[in-house]
């Protein structure tokens, strides 16, 4: 299912022509900010014991990399990509690879500051819930 969100966000040229990369779980390393790192956190499935799941629903979280919350310096900032998935993703109701989706933001954006060695990243988070339809 991570992998029809990641499709939405790089149809997404706000977001798309302005990030290094979109990882499902982790992200490969000396990849250059901004990037943004997909994860689910919980999940639960239809499935009952005489028929296939008809809809799930996963809590994912959304979490984007940036040396900057808000723009700067011609970068784009973490919060501020949050705000541009925000507008691609809440209320999103579609079909994607045979999958219908629907998503709604779950909550506000989390900031963090993330010392690594040799840097001080911006961490913006936000979760949504995701209802899949599989057809």
């Amino acid at each position: 299912m991570l992998d029809k969100i990641k499709t939405i966000l790089e149809a997404d040229a706000t977001i798309n022509d302005e990030v290094n990369f979109i990882g499902i779980e982790t992200i490969p390393q000396k990849i250059k900010t901004p990037y943004i790192v997909l994860g689910i956190i919980d999940g639960e499935p239809s499935d009952t014991k005489n028929t296939a799941s008809k809809m799930d629903i996963d809590i994912i979280s959304i979490n984007t990399y940036s040396e900057t919350l808000y723009n700067s310096s011609g970068e784009l900032g973490a919060y501020v990509l949050q705000q541009r998935i925000e507008a691609a993703l809440d209320t999103y109701s579609g079909t994607v690879g045979g999958t219908e989706l629907y998503v709604r933001k779950m909550g506000s954006i989390s900031t963090f500051d993330l010392n690594i060695p040799n840097s001080l990243m911006k961490n913006a988070e936000c979760e949504y819930q995701v209802y899949v339809t599989k057809i």
